[in-house]
């Protein structure tokens, strides 16, 4: 979960607004995320005020799973809505959430091209046409038959944005299979 640009809320600001989704993501090594293992969850909000926060504890498998199932089987048997919010006498206001496709992100992208004089080129004008600039472009040797692997990092960008470039690349005949491409956090 991220907060996205937006004010406090005070007259005139715009109010907060919120990234939380659950998706496939590249995390840097650096990262406390990307050393989670085991039965373990973690979470990590990146917060305006606070900057990042990281939370971790056990989250799968049959201790904490029964835990849970029973804290609510429990609350249903006394006639109890459930709450898990930590609020227990008040509602919650909703949240404005960020549409997915308009959430911000560097990416990482992998897309298999013919290996012919212009095609960083071809490939470079469709990004460039959405608006993506291309941080980082590696194009390795191929054997020939299947095309070669082209690998590049982008900076900050939308979902929107790259879906329509990679679209674009798609309807130009560009790639020779279907693009693979993540958020990189």
């Amino acid at each position: 979960a991220r907060l996205a640009a937006g004010g406090t809320g005070a007259a005139g600001d715009a109010p907060l607004r919120l990234e939380a989704g659950v998706f496939p993501a590249l995390v840097h090594h650096t990262f406390l995320l990307a050393r989670v293992g085991g039965a373990y969850n973690a979470l990590r909000v990146d917060a305006n005020a606070a900057g990042p926060l990281f939370f971790h504890g056990r989250g799968a498998g049959s201790l904490p799973t029964a835990g849970a199932v029973l804290a609510d089987l429990m609350a249903v048997a006394r006639e109890e809505r459930p709450n898990n919010t930590g609020f227990a006498e008040s509602e919650l206001e909703r949240a404005a959430i960020v549409p997915p496709e308009d959430w911000r992100s560097p990416y990482y992208v992998r897309v298999m091209v013919e290996d012919t004089p212009g095609v960083l080129r071809d490939i470079s004008g469709c990004m460039a046409a959405e608006g993506i600039s291309v941080a980082q472009m590696i194009q390795k040797a191929g054997d020939g038959t299947s095309g070669v692997p082209l690998v590049f990092m982008t900076h900050e960008t939308t979902a929107r944005a790259m879906s329509g470039a990679l679209g674009r690349a798609a309807d130009a005949g560009l790639l020779r299979e279907p693009a693979v491409y993540y958020r990189v956090l």
